[in-house]
This record gives C-alpha cells, structure tokens and sequence, in this order.
C-alpha cells in the first residue's frame, strides 16, 4: 500500500510575518537546527512514506525554494485566499495526476512536531483497513 503525505505550507503567516514553512526548529539528531518544512520531510520518510507533495501559495518563492533544495516539487495553490482546504485540493489533484493510488496523511506545515510513533500508528491502521477490505 503507498503512502503519501501533502504538506500544507500555502499560508500567508500574517501574525508571523515570514514563512511558516522555514521556521528553524531543532529536528535534527543532534539538537541542530532545519526548516520546519525539512523537518516534516525527513520525519515522514522516517516512516516509509516516500511520496510528498509540498503545496505552495503565499511565500511561494521561499517556499518551493525549499522544496526544491529537498528534491522535490511543489505545486502551487492558484488561489490561496481561499483557504486551507483549497490547498488540501491541489495536492489531491497533483497526487491524482501522479498517478498515486494510495492513503495520504494531509500536514499542515505550521504544526510541525508531528511524532514518528504517530506516523507509524496511523500508516499500520490504514494498513490494517486494506488488509480488512481484500479479505
């Protein structure tokens, strides 16, 4: 079964006044610092899952920077003032035109301390839910 994760990170961040998606936070092994958003890469692939969309709208510039320095594309939301669910959108579409066929894990970029055992219990559950189903 695939898993994919779409990482929201279309936000304007007015009360922050930066992009929420290179926030630094400590997420490396070492105590060391990285972009909230390479943080949240590196914890999903932790936890098998290799397809990731990253969804840009505001800060895009910065934003698909980063993307791109991780090795990744971004797609971007043609009409973030519409809100998050507009961006939940287009990563289900660029999933879809993917040819993706599999569970997906939706992660707003700006809640970033997602727990690796948490990944894991909810990827062995939707596992559990496709075994169910081909019984």
């Amino acid at each position: 079964m695939e898993t994919a994760v779409i990482v929201l990170a279309a936000g304007m961040a007015s009360r922050m006044g930066a992009a929420k998606a290179l926030l630094s936070l400590p997420f490396l092994p070492d105590g060391g610092h990285c972009s909230a958003l390479r943080g949240l890469v590196k914890q999903y692939r932790a936890a098998g899952v290799q397809h990731v969309v990253i969804v840009s709208g505001y800060h895009a510039e910065v934003v698909e920077g980063e993307a791109v320095a991780l090795g990744l594309k971004a797609v971007r939301n043609p009409d973030p003032q519409q809100g998050m669910f507009s961006s939940v959108r287009a990563g289900v579409e660029a999933l879809v035109q993917s040819g993706f066929d599999g569970y997906f894990f939706v992660q707003p970029v700006d809640i970033p301390l997602v727990r690796p055992l948490t990944l894991r219990a909810l990827s062995e559950a939707a596992g559990q839910e496709e075994a169910g189903r081909t019984a």
